[in-house]
């Protein structure tokens, strides 16, 4: 469980630098 919250934490890091935009589309959607 451990690994794929790591996973998670550096797909949204990678997100944050790459393609903001899809990244707050994509929290918007788990509120």
């Amino acid at each position: 469980a451990a690994s794929l919250e790591q996973k998670i934490k550096s797909d949204i890091e990678t997100l944050k630098k790459n393609n903001p935009e899809a990244l707050k589309k994509l929290l918007k959607e788990y509120q």
